[in-house]
């Protein structure tokens, strides 16, 4: 089985969340994205920020009131909630977590292409040798390393397959 290495950003785990978790239409090449990691298909790696910040925006949408476009859940039952599905994501499949050396992390304090956040999975999509998927080429295109939206990635994954 030929195994892509992927770097995912966070854009394409808040898609799949606002799928899978609440069923909003989303683009489909998202939700099969995270569906190849977690049966393995595609190796990936996120930061710990990404996964911080999946789950993180989860319980924060569980929360928000449903006349502010939430679920309107208690803070308890949010928090399990958002963990139980953190953990059916990421708890499966080809993970990988990298993390960026300190030294990696003040370069990534200091590059003026990105804002900080941009930054840090900039670098570490470098240090994990992958290609960056994402929803935001704009922001990395042209800086040094491969970027693809999920749209092109699983085309290019299903030709080979």
């Amino acid at each position: 089985m030929i195994k892509f290495l992927i770097y995912l950003d966070k854009d394409v785990l808040f898609r799949y969340a606002h799928a899978r978790l609440f069923r909003e239409r989303t683009t489909r090449a998202s939700i099969e994205v995270v569906d190849a990691i977690i049966t393995g298909y595609l190796e990936a790696f996120v930061s710990p920020d990404v996964v911080f910040a999946f789950y993180n925006h989860i319980q924060y949408k569980l929360r928000r009131p449903i006349d502010r476009g939430g679920i309107g859940l208690d803070w308890n039952e949010a928090i399990r909630r958002a963990r139980d599905f953190t953990q059916q994501t990421f708890g499966v499949g080809s993970w990988n977590i990298v993390s960026l050396p300190i030294n990696d992390l003040r370069i990534a304090l200091q590059d003026t292409r990105f804002d900080f956040e941009d930054a840090v999975q900039f670098y570490s999509a470098k240090l994990a040798n992958a290609t960056f998927i994402t929803w935001n080429i704009r922001h990395f295109a042209g800086k040094g390393l491969e970027v693809k939206t999920p749209k092109t990635l699983i085309a290019e994954f299903q030709s080979i397959a």
